[in-house]
């Protein structure tokens, strides 16, 4: 067994958005994906890019965990 990181992109449009609900939007998307991929339940959250585009802001988010 070792260790992997999981990544799983979302997308947020670009709009007026505070930092609270940026944050909100985050957890959300941390919940959906360890929802819909039963394996992210036994790993952790690492860590969380921001990649602005034109339109739309790139959310990656990076999961750490053991393979099993």
């Amino acid at each position: 067994m070792g260790e992997e990181i999981l990544t799983v992109n979302r997308y947020l449009p670009e709009e007026d958005l505070t930092s609270v609900d940026i944050l909100n939007k985050l957890r959300c998307f941390v919940r959906q994906a360890k929802g819909v991929k039963p394996k992210l339940e036994n790993y952790e959250l690492y860590d969380i890019g921001f990649i602005p585009h034109k339109e739309f802001i790139l959310i990656k988010i990076y999961f750490y965990g053991t393979k099993v």
